[in-house]
């Protein structure tokens, strides 16, 4: 260890799917027995959600559990929902479960249960994996053709006018750029006072001890989140001295959060604060928390109906409607549909889907996908069509 770097790589780890926390994992379970035997005698199984963003270094540490800890692994993914590829993410590693002689049991779910069925047929219609044999009509797919340069809350607005929104349902917007939604959500304030709002991005999402931010964060500002989730969610192994130790700490960071003592909790729980950028975790939490508006990073019960998202931020999630601005699901520089992408955001909704298009290539890529998997079926078998 030199000028406190532990290790570097050689190559950007987006393109090499590296992730170091998985690597330092695996090196210490090989070559410590302790903590092997540790992990075989805490778990008999494990359950691993969203295994299609899954890199390499991931994949490698999950696949040693399994094979050589002898630990059972429950899995669950689909290859159609892989968007976070520019990190190293890759979808090849469950489709090599899937595909290749393994001793895994397999069972494959087609569609989904949040989405009625008609938008169910338009999410399989486009894969190669589904045959469609005929449309279902339950569910509604509106697509709108724009201007090139319509404004977004100009758009909403006809949207609200002539009832394809109904702003007492829940309604999310998506849009791909999170300058665009700040600004779409400011100028929508003039028009509809106090009905829209946007999901914030997790100022700790990528902080070394994020959990630890995110769950110091989550006591502070939810009167629900107790003690005993923090502990929960960092230190599963504790008694009943240590958790009253922990509480008399955070009823103080409640009524008066300050960094020293941010640093004395974490120190307590054994969690090691970094520097993030130009700042210490310990000064990026103080700084969230003495900020009251934060509060509706952590406390979703406060969100409006109707909220402003990317994608990204979306998955997960699910609404009634979802009206999504299909310029962003296009690639700038290929010019092509990002498939998974568009996946995410078509089956977030309920019952019904709003497609906002500017003047792009999106129906044409939506008609190359339906022709190469599911030729007899055009994109305006599916929806409603109209100009506005």
């Amino acid at each position: 260890m030199q000028n406190g770097i532990f290790a570097t790589y050689d190559n950007p780890t987006a393109r090499q799917g590296k992730n170091f926390k998985c690597e330092v994992a695996l090196d210490i379970l090989k070559n410590i027995v302790s903590a092997s035997e540790y992990l075989k005698y805490k778990f008999n199984s494990l359950y691993i959600d969203e295994f299609q963003d899954c890199d390499q270094s991931m994949n490698d540490l999950f696949m040693y559990l399994k094979d050589e800890l002898g630990i059972r692994l429950f899995i669950v993914g689909d290859d159609k929902q892989s968007i976070y590829q520019w990190r190293g993410a890759s979808p090849r590693y469950i489709k090599n479960l899937w595909e290749n002689e393994n001793d895994l049991k397999k069972e494959r779910f087609i569609g989904n249960f949040r989405s009625l069925p008609k938008i169910v047929d338009f999410s399989l219609a486009l894969t190669p994996e589904v045959k469609i044999d005929s449309i279902n009509e339950t569910g509604s797919i509106l697509y709108i053709e724009t201007k090139q340069f319509a404004l977004k809350e100009d758009v909403i607005r006809s949207l609200v006018d002539n009832g394809d929104i109904i702003l007492d349902e829940k309604n999310y917007f998506l849009i791909g750029n999170n300058q665009h939604i700040e600004e779409t959500v400011t100028q929508l304030g003039g028009i509809f006072p106090n009905e829209f709002d946007y999901v914030r991005k997790n100022p700790f999402i990528e902080c070394t001890n994020g959990r630890f931010l995110q769950s110091l964060a989550q006591y502070y500002f939810l009167e629900s989140f107790s003690e005993y989730d923090v502990l929960n969610n960092l230190f599963p192994d504790y008694n009943d001295d240590f958790r009253k130790g922990l509480l008399k700490k955070l009823k103080i960071l409640r009524q008066n959060p300050e960094r020293l003592l941010i640093e004395d909790i974490a120190s307590y729980l054994g969690v090691p604060i970094t520097q993030f950028g130009d700042k210490l975790e310990s000064q990026i939490l103080l700084e969230v928390l003495i900020d009251v508006e934060n509060r509706i990073l952590f406390d979703t019960s406060s969100l409006k109906n109707n909220l402003l998202m990317t994608t990204h931020n979306s998955k997960g999630l699910a609404a009634d409607t979802v009206i999504i601005f299909v310029e962003y699901l296009i690639d700038r520089y290929k010019n092509t549909l990002k498939f998974e992408d568009h996946y995410v955001a078509i089956t977030r909704a309920k019952s019904k889907i709003i497609l906002i298009d500017n003047k792009t290539n999106y129906v044409s890529e939506i008609n190359r996908l339906l022709c190469n998997n599911n030729g007899n079926f055009s994109f305006d078998n599916f929806i409603e069509r109209r100009n506005l």
